[in-house]
């Protein structure tokens, strides 16, 4: 059993999700990753000069901003997403790297929009990634893969 599968997983894995994964899953994307990215610019912008400087911190504090305004387009992220996610695990190749890829696919589309692809891309991978991470919590079956006794998938 391979426990962080970069791209095949079981086929299947979408029947481990039920209702209150799905909601989960949305409360951490549209609340819970918000707060924490405002609490980290509060405090990267306590110990640095706020958005003001070049440093570290205030890198930091940009992308906690940049979280906590997160919902404004990671509905529509979700939106593309999710179906996606299910149709990955009913194939078997929804590994985190695929999440990774479809959330820069699905970033960069938005971004198209906003005409502002070079931002929006990268923050699309990096909630693809939090995505996959939050189901593989809550629902580790749905994304592992599972080996035959020869070491190859089943």
């Amino acid at each position: 059993m391979t426990r962080w599968p970069a791209i095949h997983t079981t086929v299947g894995g979408q029947r481990h999700l039920t209702g209150r994964i799905y909601a989960g899953l949305l409360a951490l994307m549209l609340i819970v990753v918000p707060a924490c990215g405002v609490m980290v610019a509060v405090v990267a912008g306590w110990m640095g000069n706020g958005l003001n400087g070049s440093g570290p911190m205030s890198v930091l504090a940009l992308v906690g901003v940049f979280l906590g305004y997160s919902p404004i387009l990671s509905w529509a992220g979700l939106l593309i997403g999710m179906p996606l996610s299910v149709l990955a695990m009913s194939k078997g190749k929804a590994g985190w790297l695929v999440a990774l890829a479809a959330g820069a696919i699905a970033g960069g589309l938005i971004g198209l929009l906003l005409q502002a692809v070079v931002v929006t891309a990268p923050f699309g991978a990096l909630f693809g990634g939090l995505y996959w991470l939050f189901t593989r919590w809550l629902a580790p079956a749905a994304l592992l893969l599972q080996l035959d006794q020869g070491g190859s998938p089943a």
